[in-house]
């Protein structure tokens, strides 16, 4: 019975070992599992601060991309407010440009406003001065308004005596022809019918030449005495005795005798070779038709003391340049 009773108690010991073997193992099981439930804690709890944090940086995202766009429309703004600033700008300088342009420009009319005035006041300055200069020229003008009439009136009363004279010589031997001038110089010419005297309107060539001539010489010969400048003037005739007879051309080859005798210089260009023999120096010219040119070929000078370059000299520089020998 004793060892039934051990037996028994062995029995229930080993049931109790086993138990405890069981529990051991249920506890290590769950000790395992709460282990394991830890790691999952602690997974869940690092996901969970994972998903937290990736939701912060969500919100933080969005915040930012909320500020950039907020940021991109002030971008925008502050370009258009650029934009505009620059166009103000460009507007400011077309505008300073044409400001400073009318600044020179105005500068330029004050200093020539400057210069007017100046000019003015040196104008008013020398207005008195004109004034009597205006009056001194108002008297002197009427008194060379009285010497004018009183020279014109010699001049005229000389020039009609010798344009008289002239005329009468070259139409000697055909006095019913005659000439005069009136106060203003213009030639008159009249014909004699009968005992009356008749203006001639349309004169003959001969007359028309007569007239013309002695108008000139006589024109010459009055410049020669009016001033000591015109005394040495040279009197050039070019071809005079065309439409002359040769009645006509002796009486001129006279009349230019006689002139060129009182210390006169007389040239005369002809072909009429009856002029020849009044001529104290005779020159021929011949034109070249190859170099369109005259040639000068010396005949015969019959003066005293005339060296035969300066003589050739001096007609060439005649023949180009006639003004430098009339005063």
């Amino acid at each position: 019975a004793e060892r039934k009773s051990i037996l028994e108690e062995l029995n229930k010991l080993r049931i109790d070992l086993n138990n405890v073997v069981r529990n051991r193992d249920d506890a290590s099981r769950k000790r395992d599992l709460l282990i394991q439930l830890e790691d999952y804690k602690r997974e869940v709890q690092e996901l969970e601060n994972r998903v937290r944090e990736k939701s912060r940086v969500v919100e933080e995202a969005d915040r930012i991309n909320s500020e950039i766009i907020d940021i991109e429309k002030r971008i925008s703004i502050v370009e258009n407010e650029y934009r505009e600033v620059d166009n103000k700008l460009f507007d400011l300088h077309k505008e300073y440009t044409r400001l400073l342009s009318e600044k020179n420009n105005l500068i330029k009319k004050l200093e020539e406003l400057g210069r007017l005035e100046e000019e003015y006041r040196e104008v008013v300055k020398n207005r008195e001065r004109y004034e009597s200069y205006i009056d001194f020229l108002g008297e002197l003008e009427n008194l060379v308004s009285e010497v004018e009439k009183y020279v014109r009136s010699r001049a005229y009363e000389f020039f009609r005596e010798v344009f008289i004279d002239y005329f009468n010589k070259l139409m000697e031997g055909y006095e019913i022809v005659s000439v005069d001038v009136d106060q203003n110089f213009r030639p008159e010419i009249k014909i004699k019918i009968g005992f009356a005297e008749h203006a001639v309107n349309q004169p003959s060539g001969g007359q028309f030449i007569s007239v013309s001539l002695a108008y000139r010489l006589a024109l010459n010969t009055l410049f020669r005495a009016l001033h000591k400048d015109f005394k040495d003037m040279v009197l050039i005739l070019d071809e005079p005795t065309v439409g002359f007879s040769p009645e006509r051309v002796g009486k001129l080859r006279e009349l230019l005798r006689e002139i060129s005798g009182r210390d006169n210089q007389a040239i005369v260009v002809t072909h009429d070779r009856n002029l020849l023999d009044i001529g104290d120096c005779k020159i021929k010219l011949s034109i070249d038709p190859s170099k369109n040119t005259t040639r000068v070929e010396y005949e015969e000078c019959f003066c005293e003391g005339i060296e035969w370059n300066e003589y050739m000299e001096a007609i060439a520089n005649l023949l180009k340049n006639p003004q430098l020998f009339i005063k």
